[in-house]
């Protein structure tokens, strides 16, 4: 028995063109292709950030900040903003989200004018790691777009799973995506940072992979500062300070007032304005310069190590402090302990930074890194709507007295 191939029809595979059609040659890529920014040089329009500190550093003021200023399409700290309309979701202390958003209209007028239309607060516990409530949220927008959805906190948006566990933070990433790619917006994750502060936000080591930035927020009494630790297409090491001014909103039912804070720019230097290492940290600080002079290489920018910072081992950190006779007079245990409290007082105060046993001084300028600002040219909108270009000035109140903020201002050095 002969078959008649010219009465076949063809194999196709769809796919397969749809990939051919999209390979380049090297050759022909001449121009790099400009990241469309949300925030610019702090975030993306179509990625996923994450915002983590410790407890009370003031994560949520942050956020909101944020939303405000993307919401009014005004610039932020100096970055040039693209105006659109924000989601926040506050699965956590909803009632005092409510009350933040409250603090901007009383303490900066004009942004709250500007955003109050395109900023939407959504004061639910949601389960970001289930596929309901992705769903829902999508449902429920109708045709409202947004360019900004902010997740806060993730902790209290994983439903029942276990950030800790691989599968589980697949499955809550999996849902963040799609609430990106349905949107087309970028979506901040705020968080808690981990036990181990050098390690970063706490939870499975996919979530630091599966995000584009990462913005870690610290406390130095007054003063908190908003660190970029991690840009996958963009310099690292940007940074942003900034105070909490007290807003009175009102009175409760005894006659007390009812205040919040919001947050007001201040200058960089003045947050870098360190308690001074004494005694054994000023030890550790001197040996670890001169353990990069003997023994630093420089690593390429990537996204555990800052662009073109020096480093060294923690060991050879350690050796050159011996030298210096850090553990004079001790051994064993007594030894390691005295080094690492040096250690872990010079990580709190932000002098260095250490991952995989690998330390670096913060204060070391990469070369050719730019800090500066850009607010020239013209800005469009994501999506339809009028920017505003006049400045904002704050509400010149007293500083936030809340007692954890006093009791960070107290420490002092071992």
């Amino acid at each position: 028995m002969r078959i008649d191939l010219s009465i076949g029809a063809p194999v196709s595979f769809p796919r397969a063109d749809v990939i051919r059609a999209a390979l380049v040659s090297a050759a022909n890529i001449t121009e790099a292709p400009a990241s469309p920014y949300l925030v610019k040089r702090w975030l993306d329009r179509d990625g996923i950030s994450l915002v983590y500190g410790k407890s009370n550093v003031g994560k949520t003021f942050f956020a909101v900040d944020i939303a405000f200023h993307v919401g009014a399409g005004v610039p932020w700290n100096g970055c040039r903003v693209r105006q659109g309309n924000v989601l926040y979701i506050a699965a956590e202390g909803q009632h005092s989200v409510a009350r933040r958003f409250l603090a901007v209209a009383a303490g900066k007028g004009e942004l709250h004018a500007a955003a109050r239309d395109q900023v939407d607060l959504l004061p639910l516990q949601v389960d970001l790691h289930g596929p309901e409530d992705v769903q829902a949220i999508i449902r429920a927008s109708g045709e409202r777009r947004y360019a900004l959805v902010i997740v806060d906190t993730l902790a209290r948006s994983f439903g029942a799973g276990d950030e800790n566990a691989s599968k589980d933070m697949g499955a809550f990433i999996a849902n963040i995506a799609a609430l990106k790619d349905h949107f087309g917006c970028h979506v901040m994750i705020v968080h808690h940072e981990g036990k181990d502060s050098s390690r970063g936000a706490r939870g499975h080591s996919s979530l630091r992979a599966a995000v584009d930035t990462e913005i870690a927020l610290k406390a130095d009494g007054l003063i908190k500062s908003a660190t970029l630790e991690k840009q996958r297409d963009g310099a690292t090491g940007l940074e942003v300070a900034y105070t909490l001014d007290v807003v009175p909103l009102g009175y409760d039912e005894d006659g007390d007032v009812i205040d919040s804070c919001v947050v007001q720019p201040t200058d960089v230097k003045l947050a870098r304005r360190k308690t001074r290492p004494t005694g054994r940290t000023e030890v550790a600080l001197q040996a670890l310069r001169e353990a990069l002079r003997r023994h630093g290489r420089t690593v390429p920018s990537g996204e555990d190590y800052p662009m073109s910072r020096r480093i060294v081992s923690i060991d050879q950190w350690r050796h050159e402090a011996q030298r210096m006779g850090i553990e004079a007079g001790v051994d064993g245990d007594a030894a390691r302990k005295r080094f690492e409290r040096a250690r872990d007082w010079l990580l709190e105060h932000d002098f260095i930074q250490v991952f995989d046993r690998n330390v670096w001084l913060i204060d070391e300028d990469p070369d050719g890194q730019r800090t500066g600002s850009d607010t020239d040219g013209p800005v469009p909108d994501i999506h339809p709507g009028t920017d505003v270009d006049s400045s904002l000035e704050g509400c010149p109140l007293s500083r936030c007295p809340d007692p954890e903020t006093q009791r960070q201002a107290k420490g002092s050095t071992p």
